[in-house]
């Protein structure tokens, strides 16, 4: 088994050095279904488009390949697909009937009748239908529909433990761990000698919670094959959780990140292995060596930020300098400021949102800086940050940013600029109440603390100003 996934893997890297050096070795007709799929499995759709442009040529008569054309379409434009569909009408089959459920655009309910009648239509399903049924059910949003009918299936199925993988993957997919789990002990039964049964059932556990019974799991695929980065990756998940034996967790993760270094969730998770065994140092170097080495990758740049917020503006820089595109930097940056705000790290959030520049404009990035400066007590701040608006169109026409803003003012003991904004504050709020009840729900409470702190104001007492704080905020720092 190992030996065949290994040999299907280099014939594939095979056929990409063989695309730059622009020659080809003589490839029959199933050499080039096996790339093709496994292209397909690492979303390369430009190796993909150039098996199916050799096949053309080579095999004119391959029904199989072209078949896989429409698969092809179906992923990069739904009127090629049409166009297909209809210029081949001849053919049948479980993959074609599939390709024409595609061109339907049916999904959920909408769809089942016709995969009843697909199930209903033929006797036999061959692997390639299982796997094609299998992708098609998850795209359109029948998994139900799949894990129902599973029995039937089964009967039907040329191989049924390739259909189990398959519902045991869309169970996995869609959350249910502890069905995926049911399937796959099942599964292991007939069929023990395939490392990604176990690896899968391994995952299942750890999503669910059972880390010792996801280590025993591991131990099998292993024994099995030896060597598996898709088993390293879950074994280190799986001791992380345990917070057992966190050298060889990092050092798991480690080498899986020299087989995918664009794992985002590996390499948060090697992030937060390294601080639980108080070596963060260690970390940031194994982070900047990944980053210098490969500098587009968004994760580590999102990870080197929060271990050093102090050196965002650097690191900005470095990304920008081997990137160009900064196009989803602000989203990064966003989430990162987000993560920081939920785990209480006030600081580093306004750290980081003080970087960027012209952030009063950064609509969706904004907002959090602004709970960050609120949650952090940072009177002084919050004002300063309303003296750079202007007449910033959003913030003085919003109620709920006023009502920060003279919350501050009232803090630091201005009291008339803490009523004067409270007033536009109230105002904004006959102008912007709408129909829906969510809305005015927030809309209700917002001027309650408006009218409470003009209230407070007017009446002067120090003490009552001291004590007032409708967002439970005062003390967070």
């Amino acid at each position: 088994m190992e030996d065949d996934r290994k040999s299907l893997d280099d014939n594939y890297r095979e056929f990409k050095k063989c695309l730059r050096d622009g020659s080809f070795p003589k490839y029959d007709e199933l050499d080039l279904i096996e790339i093709f799929d496994v292209a397909g499995d690492n979303n390369d759709y430009y190796v993909q488009t150039e098996v199916l442009m050799l096949g053309a040529r080579l095999f004119p008569e391959s029904e199989e390949l072209l078949q896989r054309r429409g698969f092809l379409y179906s992923k990069i434009n739904t009127l090629a697909l049409s166009n297909f569909i209809d210029n081949n009408p001849q053919f049948d089959g479980v993959c074609w009937d599939l390709l024409r459920l595609k061109d339907y655009g049916l999904e959920g309910r909408d769809a089942e009748p016709m995969l009843d009648e697909i199930v209903k239509k033929y006797k036999r399903f061959n692997d390639e239908d299982i796997i094609r049924l299998s992708e098609l059910v998850r795209e359109q949003k029948c998994e139900e529909w799949f894990i129902k009918n599973v029995d039937t299936l089964e009967k039907k199925a040329e191989y049924g433990d390739t259909l189990l993988y398959e519902v045991a993957f869309t169970q996995h997919d869609s959350g249910d761990y502890e069905g995926a789990i049911i399937t796959l002990d099942k599964l292991t039964k007939i069929d023990p000698f395939r490392a990604e049964n176990w690896i899968l059932l391994a995952d299942s556990y750890l999503n669910s919670g059972q880390y010792a019974e996801g280590l025993k799991a591991i131990e099998f695929a292993r024994a099995v094959e030896t060597d598996i980065p898709e088993a390293d990756s879950v074994e280190a998940s799986l001791l992380l959780a345990l917070e057992k034996d966190l050298p060889r967790a990092i050092a798991l993760y480690e080498k899986y990140l020299t087989f995918n270094p664009l794992a985002s969730n590996v390499i948060h998770n090697l992030s937060m292995a390294y601080q639980k065994i108080g070596e963060p140092e260690r970390c940031h170097r194994y982070l900047s060596e990944l980053f210098m080495l490969c500098p587009s990758n968004p994760s580590v740049l999102k990870e080197l930020i929060a271990l050093s917020p102090a050196s965002t503006k650097e690191l900005l820089s470095f990304y920008l300098e081997h990137n160009g595109d900064d196009s989803d930097l602000l989203d990064l940056i966003g989430e990162i400021i987000k993560d920081f705000l939920f785990a209480g790290d006030f600081n580093s959030a306004i750290m980081l949102g003080r970087s960027i520049p012209d952030i009063v404009s950064k609509m969706g990035i904004v907002e959090y800086y602004l709970w960050a400066i609120m949650l952090a007590n940072d009177w002084q701040g919050l004002i300063d940050f309303y003296n750079q608006l202007d007449d910033n169109e959003f913030f003085n026409h919003d109620s709920e940013s006023l009502f920060y803003i003279a919350f501050a003012y009232l803090n630091v003991g201005r009291y008339d600029d803490a009523k004067d904004i409270a007033v536009r504050g109230l105002e904004c709020i006959n102008k912007t109440f709408n129909s829906h009840l969510s809305f005015r729900m927030n809309q209700y409470g917002c001027q309650q603390a408006l009218s409470t702190l003009i209230k407070l104001v007017d009446y002067g007492q120090a003490d009552m100003i001291e004590r007032f704080d409708p967002l439970l905020v005062k003390g967070k720092d």
